[in-house]
């Protein structure tokens, strides 16, 4: 066939429709056409794509109103880099199903570019390490942890293979029960142990007593102070000096905590000290700091927190301190509640073989012959 008052030709026409839609493709090419011509056709989509998000959609080119060729073919360069990391970065956020989080269409809405764009200005966003959220903040946050149970995406920071268990016959009987399932776990004892403690001295020793009676000491690599407990002294400090409302109050505990997280101890106790020094201080004051450096003094080689993080080690009890609640304290001391040793134990254990997903195994050897 030919075109346009110029018979320009000859062309070869190719005519289609998909099953799933009523709009029919029509393509005129100066080459042989077939299924493929639809395919390639197709491409352009992705071109135009790039025109939008090169101009209105993302970066503005035109906006910058360069004359000068050379100026305008480095500054295409930089966005041509610019593109191939923020669509890489989108690619992988579709790939693992977070795209909802940055685009509120799921399937044909936003470029790759610009969900990587946007996933990019959403970190950037992220607060300081002392996160104060606004309501805004904290329904924008529920949001997104609704996306990801629908989308089915596991949690964040979630522990795996945890075991939990509580008992009313002490300590001892605590560390005992869980070096039997570290035994289990590890029959050749080839894996290094890593013991989370909030500082109570009883609780190491405890526990280095247990490791030595069953001779497992040389596996035990590092015993780490729960940054949690560690910021509670800081914040008992700032609230002594700036009082609870101060303005400098969570700023000065901020710059302690990066402190604390590049492993300077030393450094932390010598500036508290110095304001003891330096200040003329009331006694509640005083004894909060003299509290916070006798603390971080006595566990400092329990406080190497740059090195833990560079190993991948854990440096918090949250998921302890959130198993305390949902295993204990959620059951056992509702109002009016009293219970005995025994009830109690019983309870316990009953809790802790659910949360263990272990109900149905447990019934199976209940109930067997």
């Amino acid at each position: 066939m030919e075109i346009t008052e110029e018979r320009f030709g000859p062309l070869h026409l190719a005519m289609g429709r998909p099953l799933d839609i009523q709009e029919r493709w029509i393509v005129i090419s100066d080459e042989p056409t077939d299924l493929d011509t639809f395919r390639e056709y197709g491409l352009r989509f992705d071109i135009e794509e790039n025109f939008l998000d090169d101009k209105s959609n993302g970066f503005q080119l035109e906006s910058s109103l360069i004359r000068s060729a050379p100026a305008l073919e480095r500054l295409c360069l930089v966005l041509a880099i610019t593109t191939l990391y923020l669509v890489s970065q989108g690619t992988h956020i579709v790939d693992t199903g977070q795209r909802r989080l940055v685009d509120a269409h799921w399937f044909r809405g936003s470029s790759y570019l610009k969900i990587g764009w946007n996933w990019i200005r959403r970190a950037l966003s992220r607060k300081g390490l002392l996160n104060q959220f606004t309501q805004e903040e904290k329904e924008q946050a529920k949001g997104e942890r609704q996306c990801r149970r629908e989308a089915e995406l596991p949690e964040p920071r979630q522990p795996l293979n945890k075991h939990v268990f509580a008992t009313m016959e002490g300590k001892q009987a605590a560390f005992a029960h869980l070096l039997d399932h570290v035994e289990k776990r590890d029959p050749d004892g080839r894996k290094p142990l890593i013991a989370l403690l909030d500082g109570d001295p009883y609780l190491e020793d405890r526990l280095l007593q247990e490791l030595t009676r069953r001779g497992m000491t040389d596996q035990l690599e590092v015993c780490i102070l729960d940054i949690i407990h560690a910021s509670e002294y800081l914040w008992e400090v700032a609230t002594a000096l700036y009082g609870e409302k101060g303005k400098k109050r969570i700023p000065w505990v901020e710059a302690k905590l990066y402190a604390l997280l590049d492993s300077k101890v030393g450094y932390l106790i010598g500036s508290l000290k110095q304001i003891g020094t330096k200040h003329q201080l009331q006694p509640h004051q005083e004894n909060a700091l003299e509290k916070t450096i006798t603390y971080f003094e006595n566990h400092r080689p329990m406080m190497d927190y740059a090195t833990y993080l560079e190993k991948g080690y854990p440096i918090a009890t949250g998921v302890i301190e959130g198993t305390c609640g949902s295993l204990v304290k959620d059951r056992m001391e509702d109002s009016g509640m009293r219970w005995s040793i025994a009830g109690a134990q019983v309870i316990l254990l009953q809790r802790a073989v659910v949360q263990n997903g272990d109900w149905d195994d447990f019934w199976n050897f209940f109930i067997s012959p």
